[in-house]
This record gives C-alpha cells, sequence and structure tokens, in this order.
C-alpha cells in the first residue's frame, strides 16, 4: 500500500519539479530557485525509498518456476472474485476480502501463469 502511494507521489514531485523548473527559467524574479530544487530533492528521495522498499521486501522463499525470478512483498496481483489488489504470496493464495483461493499465480517478470504448488520454496 506505501509503496503505491510513495509511486504516485514520485511521479507527482517530478512532474512539479520540471514544470516549476521551466517557469524559474522563464520567470525567475517570479519563482525563487529553491522551489524547484527543493521538489527535485523530495522526486529523488521517494525514488531512492522506492527502491529500497523494494530490495528489502522481496520474498526470498519463492522463485519461479520457469524463470526464478523473486517475487516482491507488494500489491501487485488482483483478485478474481472482488478485484482488490492483493500479495498472493502473503497469504498463500487467499484474498483477505472475499476468501477466494487463487490456484495458480503469474509471475510479473516471464508473465506465465503457473500453479501455486509448482512455486520453489527455498529453505
Amino acid at each position: 500500500m506505501y509503496y503505491r502511494t510513495v509511486r504516485r507521489l514520485r511521479g507527482l514531485f517530478f512532474w512539479l519539479s520540471l514544470i516549476s523548473l521551466v517557469l524559474w527559467f522563464g520567470l525567475p524574479h517570479l519563482v525563487p530557485y529553491r522551489v524547484p530544487v527543493a521538489l527535485a530533492v523530495c522526486w529523488f528521495l521517494a525514488l531512492l525509498y522506492g527502491f529500497s522498499h523494494v530490495a528489502i521486501t522481496r520474498r526470498q522463499a519463492w522463485r519461479c518456476p520457469h524463470c526464478s525470478w523473486v517475487p516482491y512483498a507488494i500489491d501487485a496481483w488482483k483478485c478474481k472474485g472482488c478485484g482488490r489488489r492483493l500479495d498472493v504470496f502473503s497469504n498463500l493464495g487467499v484474498c483477505p476480502r472475499c476468501g477466494h483461493q487463487h490456484e495458480e499465480t503469474a509471475c510479473l517478470r516471464c508473465r506465465r501463469v503457473t500453479p501455486n504448488q509448482r512455486w520453489m520454496r527455498v529453505g
């Protein structure tokens, strides 16, 4: 949940810093240089947070059977029952909202759909 919010904020900070930079070049007496610099710093910090969050929250115990990709601990999959975004590996394929049991999971890297039993558990 926090990752998606930071991702949206990162996009907002990027566009605001770009617009304020263009305004600063065009109207330097109206827009102080601190505004685009501060927005660019906020964008960069959100970018670093996103990278570190993804690196820290990798599910090292799971691997895709086709490409050996390690999934992230983010809500990247969509429930077939209610449409809610969920992390398939946190509840072993059960949606926390509607209780729908997902028997197969798609790899976000190779896009192959594989039964949950074939996902490799390491350790």
